[in-house]
């Protein structure tokens, strides 16, 4: 009994947490759901996985900032299989409050570019256990592919 509590101990100790995903993209917006209060659109973030494992995505929470104002938060579709080592595209759900849109409508019409801010985090793991991974990016994002 006691050699399985020390094995056990060793197991979790052997265990670190994942390193965190590296944003790159996104790209592939479309319109699910529209409405004047609330709108969802459709898109696929392009993230690095730099751990020497796939990770499995379970969950989500990330708020989205264009220009420091609030735009809504992005829900993960389905579990997603993040591979080792390797760029994928996570196919994501934004949920918009359209009133914060409305004061960005102008400025998306009158430019390409736009700051944006990323907060939030990813739960992540594999063999069944799960950790919150912080996904945070900060910098200026082209809005219409040329």
């Amino acid at each position: 009994m006691r050699r399985s509590f020390f094995l056990l101990l060793f197991a979790f100790a052997a265990c670190k947490a994942p390193k965190g995903l590296i944003y790159k993209d996104v790209d592939h917006f479309g319109l699910q759901n529209a409405g004047l209060e609330k709108t969802q659109l459709s898109m696929d973030m392009h993230f690095y996985n730099p751990n020497n494992y796939n990770l499995w995505l379970k969950k989500a929470s990330v708020d989205v900032y264009l220009n420091g104002t609030y735009l809504g938060n992005l829900n993960v579709k389905n579990k997603f299989v993040a591979p080792a080592n390797a760029e994928f595209a996570l196919p994501v759900l934004l949920n918009v409050d359209m009133k914060h849109v409305l004061s960005n409508a102008f400025q998306l019409l009158l430019t390409n570019t736009m700051m944006v801010k990323v907060n939030g985090y990813v739960k992540a793991g594999r063999r069944g256990l799960y950790v919150r991974i912080p996904v945070q990016y900060e910098g200026k994002q082209e809005i219409y592919k040329r």
